[in-house]
């Protein structure tokens, strides 16, 4: 390896990352990202986070399902998604064909659900890993969403556990209890802990009219709150933590490796740009070139 290459090269559970730097869910153009990125483009990505899929296909909630507010995004999307048959069959293997990683994200609303999903999509070839959205109500137990509660998050991970011989990485709601959650998940056998989820916000779109939007808040706004939570969530396990939460520079990115992380997610600057991710890599590249060379310049002064 020449002195000027960094090795930024990693793995989590079993899977290996050229970068830590992933594409996150939902954000992502998968099935149009050959023709706005380039094949080779995707290929610099560290793995790709799929959009997350659901036993039944969903409508999603009705509209106004997306606002700006300062420094932040609010969605209420509502898991839009076509059912996970279709997703196999049709969206799945396209993603597939960019020859980098791949994490399925899956999400049920009940136990069952996310085991059937789990034994479904784990029969298809060339999956990386499963990513467990777990911000999602358990209409088995009253609504009350599985991410919220450290058992009933403990008890779909174990039984996930149960049909999967894939990495199963559970992505976590920002709750003030997070590491409770998180040591809970990796004592029924998670494999990595992906921090965080959206935070939950409102906005009036027209307050004279009564418009307004309820969902979750992500982009640069939750940033220095996620990298908080991923420094406490990363002293309590052992298991890797994957940050997810404003970022959209590569310094960003390095800064939430500092604070523990093993690598990172990128989500809202995304939407604005479907090229942000590989220009984070780029930018984290350049980065850990410079540093390298100023300490390297350091050591010699010294001599």
């Amino acid at each position: 390896m020449s002195p000027e290459v960094v090795d930024v090269s990693m793995r989590i559970a079993r899977v290996r990352l050229k970068i830590p730097v992933i594409a996150a869910a939902g954000t992502f153009p998968e099935v149009d990202a050959d023709k706005l990125l380039g094949r080779s483009a995707i290929r610099r990505l560290g793995a790709i986070v799929t959009k997350t899929v659901t036993v039944q296909p969903r409508a999603g909630n009705p509209q106004p399902r997306i606002a700006e507010t300062p420094c932040g995004v609010i969605n209420s999307i509502g898991l839009e998604n076509e059912g996970v048959e279709k997703f196999i069959s049709v969206r799945l293997p396209k993603v597939l064909s960019y020859s980098v990683p791949v994490f399925v994200s899956i999400a049920g609303f009940s136990v069952r659900e996310f085991s059937q999903l789990a034994r479904r999509v784990s029969s298809t070839a060339g999956v990386s890993a499963l990513e467990l959205n777990i911000s999602c109500p358990n209409v088995e137990r009253g609504g009350a969403h599985f991410g919220l509660d450290r058992n009933a998050s403990a008890k779909v991970v174990s039984e996930v556990k149960r049909f999967t011989s894939l990495p199963v990485f559970v992505k976590l709601p920002p709750a003030t209890h997070i590491k409770e959650i998180a040591v809970s998940v990796e004592s029924a056998g998670a494999d990595a802990v992906v921090v965080a989820n959206t935070l939950p916000a409102f906005a009036f779109l027209n307050r004279r009219e009564g418009i307004y939007i309820s969902g979750g808040l992500s982009g640069p706004a939750v940033k220095p709150h996620i990298m908080h939570l991923v420094r406490e969530v990363a002293g309590c396990v052992k298991i890797p933590v994957i940050a997810c939460g404003g970022i959209r520079s590569g310094e960003d990115a390095l800064e939430y490796l500092a604070c523990g992380a093993a690598a990172v997610e990128v989500g809202t600057a995304t939407l604005i740009d479907p090229k942000a991710t590989i220009k984070i890599i780029e930018e984290i590249e350049q980065i850990l070139k410079y540093e390298k060379t100023i300490k390297k310049r350091a050591r010699n002064c010294k001599k």
